[in-house]
């Protein structure tokens, strides 16, 4: 019935590990597929990739956004944001969003909003305060580099 004696068994055995198989061949049939697709991939699909993203990045142009029409139910406020200023999202875009109801950020002068405008006798000051400013700088630019000489 049963011996008296147990045969011995390797660890790995019970565990269910044992020796690493052989490294199978290639098959006959396969011919070197996987070294053609490594080759294509590398040597053609990766410069290819390469040379297209030069491409799309040197002939991008800055796109104009289109002229803004302020619509009141596309800008309903029932109450602020609370970052920011509140009239601007978290994702503010000043280049491709425009704010209510003014329009875009580079169009607009937020400074002057409410101000009166200026008047034409306002401008002729302002200009010949800046020609004489800028005579006096012109004038400072030339005894500095006279004297640094």
């Amino acid at each position: 019935m049963m011996s008296g004696k147990k045969k011995k068994q390797k660890l790995t055995a019970i565990q269910g590990g044992g020796q690493c198989g052989q490294k199978r061949k290639e098959s006959a049939h396969s011919g070197g597929g996987m070294k053609l697709w490594r080759s294509i991939s590398l040597f053609a699909v990766l410069p290819m990739v390469a040379i297209l993203t030069l491409l799309v990045f040197s002939t991008h142009k800055e796109h104009e956004h289109p002229e803004f029409v302020y619509y009141p139910f596309m800008y309903k406020r029932t109450k602020t944001y609370y970052f920011k200023d509140g009239n601007r999202t978290l994702f503010h875009n000043s280049k491709q969003n425009a704010l209510p109801p003014a329009g875009y950020e580079d169009e607009i002068d937020e400074g002057g909003i409410g101000q009166e405008p200026e008047t034409e006798k306002d401008k002729k000051q302002r200009l010949s305060d800046f020609q004489k400013l800028l005579k006096d700088w012109k004038k400072h630019a030339g005894a500095e580099s006279a004297a640094a000489e």
